[in-house]
């Protein structure tokens, strides 16, 4: 009998019934799976003053999509996204001249935690040099939630769902399966605590001890991030907003989980509008000053 590959070890910001298909996945892999790529696309949009067709002004709004699991690095057979890409590409877009405002266009179960806060913490820095919305399009779970958290806005389109804010372990015991195989399966090791959570023999207590320390931990971590992208409390986080559960856009919204309801073309729409008002606001500012000069 050979045990079925198992997922990455390390604690997931993971919606559970995700992680059920990707042990699915796991178990049946024979190959290495391609992946899909999701680069950022620009729309322009092009605003008129009311009443003044001539005057107007046209504002690129780079979208950058969030799409299915998230990992680390290119070539994590389990990713469908990856946030050293992701930083990579919103890093452009936040240097860009061509593009004024960004929308995060998420639809993510979330996915492995190394990475994540990094991320999250990226984009929560880049606030203020440009506009920064993200939509729950129509999935923002786990993972994929501590990093939109981190927009200025979170908006969920009618029909979305967002949360799932936990963080979980999984460990497999083949030990019973191996034994009726006639399979015995010894560690020869140095270090005491070196194969303590093996698949090949029941968890003992204390290392199931130290997986809960480690979920703890970056529970703590995600719940610490979350508060401060959204102006709350760990403990409001921790008791408000779902308790690891998903919420509707009503209810997101109204526990603060998110701001408001709106579809994605309604968000690049508004946030285009209101980009190119500025611009001619400043654009006639500037004719004035010209002209008292």
């Amino acid at each position: 009998m050979k045990p079925p590959l198992e997922l990455p070890e390390g604690p997931w910001a993971l919606h559970p019934g995700r992680c059920q298909q990707l042990a699915a996945e796991a178990a049946n892999l024979t190959v290495q799976i391609e992946r899909p790529d999701h680069p950022p696309r620009m729309v322009a949009a092009r605003v008129a003053a009311p009443g003044r067709p001539e005057q107007a002004a046209e504002v690129t709004i780079g979208v950058l999509p969030i799409v299915g699991v998230i990992a680390q690095r290119v070539g994590d057979w389990y990713g469908d996204t990856w946030t050293d890409r992701l930083s990579e590409r919103f890093d452009e877009l936040v240097e860009s001249d061509k593009v004024a405002g960004i929308v995060l266009d998420v639809d993510s179960p979330g996915g492995i935690v190394s990475g994540t806060p990094e991320l999250a913490e990226r984009i929560f820095r880049a606030r203020g040099q440009k506009p920064i919305s993200a939509v729950a399009n129509s999935f923002m779970a786990s993972a994929g939630y501590w990093i939109g958290s981190a927009a200025d806005e979170v908006v969920m389109t009618p029909s979305a769902e967002a949360g799932s804010i936990g963080v979980l372990s999984a460990h497999v015991d083949y030990s019973a399966a191996l034994e009726q195989e006639g399979i015995k399966v010894t560690f020869v090791h140095a270090g005491q605590y070196k194969v303590e959570g093996n698949p090949y023999e029941p968890l003992e207590q204390e290392a199931r001890d130290e997986i809960q320390r480690a979920v703890d931990y970056y529970y703590d971590l995600f719940t610490r991030a979350v508060g401060k992208f959204r102006g709350m409390t760990p403990r409001q986080v921790k008791s408000d907003l779902g308790k690891g559960r998903v919420m509707r856009a009503k209810q997101a919204v109204e526990s603060g989980m998110a701001d408001r309801i709106a579809t994605l073309g309604e968000v690049i729409q508004g946030m285009a509008e209101k980009l190119a008002g500025q611009q001619q606001r400043s654009r006639k500012a500037m004719l004035r000053r010209r002209l008292d000069l």
